[in-house]
């Protein structure tokens, strides 16, 4: 187990070190910039975006490289995973890229998390199918934009992720979820060397693609924990991940104070 763990860790940190620069050249040949707005922006230059790429190739390489190494028993949830966060990965590049409006990305996600649901990801907290499954659709939509919410500074949603991935790993190995915490740490690695190149000034953002990416993982994941209700550590998710959570209820009451729809981006 320890020897998995720590594979698996190390795998994705170490790809990610070699990724993001490959990333960072490939945004920048082909323009997939964040320009500077004095009016909604921070940052003084046009950084590359794509991090999220290098985040997920990271984490796939990782996780698949531990499965084959060690045989490591794969349930059907993880397929039905795999391809939900296709939709969001691709959902995070076009709106990168192209611009997406609220509701336009928030219904890709809402598909990408029914599909999980439908394959076996979910939380059966309540017992009545129903009321699991908007529980299930509002944790994982919710905490994918929660994400995408505090990537607003330089290393801010990379270094929560790492952080609150560790320790929701150790829950999992705790409630006997092996794969969801192999699959945990290789999150953290990822972000650990994206963080390289993501701490202030940052070289590279992670963009939608990452910031999507990572919350949606992480809420699917952690959908396991809610499903031990009798092991006492059920609502801990909610809490290891309060930074975020808080974050985008208290920005979205920020902002509906001044007048400011939610969704709106502000500097």
């Amino acid at each position: 187990m320890i020897m998995n763990a720590s594979l698996s860790l190390l795998t994705s940190f170490i790809f990610s070190l070699l990724l993001t620069p490959i990333a960072k050249r490939a945004a920048l040949r082909f323009m997939i910039l964040d320009v500077s707005d004095s009016r909604l922006k921070t940052h003084k230059n046009s950084t590359p975006y794509l991090g999220g790429l290098s985040i997920f190739a990271s984490v796939l390489i990782a996780t698949a490289l531990i499965i084959l190494l060690f045989k490591v028993m794969i349930p059907f949830a993880l397929y039905g995973l795999l391809i939900s966060c296709w939709i969001i990965i691709v959902t995070g590049l076009i709106d990168d890229t192209l611009n997406l409006t609220p509701l336009t990305k928030v219904s890709f996600e809402v598909v990408a998390a029914m599909l999980a649901w439908f394959t076996g990801t979910g939380i059966t907290l309540t017992g009545v199918e129903q009321v699991d499954f908007m529980l299930t659709i509002l944790w994982i939509v919710g905490l994918s934009n929660a994400f995408n919410l505090i990537d607003i500074m330089d290393g801010l949603a990379s270094g929560v992720a790492a952080v609150s991935s560790i320790f929701l790993s150790f829950l999992c190995f705790e409630l006997g979820e092996i794969i969801y915490g192999l699959l945990l740490l290789s999150i953290a690695g990822a972000c650990l060397g994206f963080l390289k190149f993501n701490f202030n000034p940052a070289q590279i953002f992670m963009g939608d693609t990452g910031s999507l990416f990572l919350g949606f993982l992480i809420a699917c994941s952690t959908t396991r924990i809610f499903n031990y209700k009798e092991s006492g550590l059920e609502f801990l998710p909610i809490i290891t991940l309060g930074i975020p959570i808080f974050e985008t209820i208290f920005i979205s009451l920020l902002r509906m104070k001044s007048g400011v729809l939610p969704w709106k981006g502000t500097k």
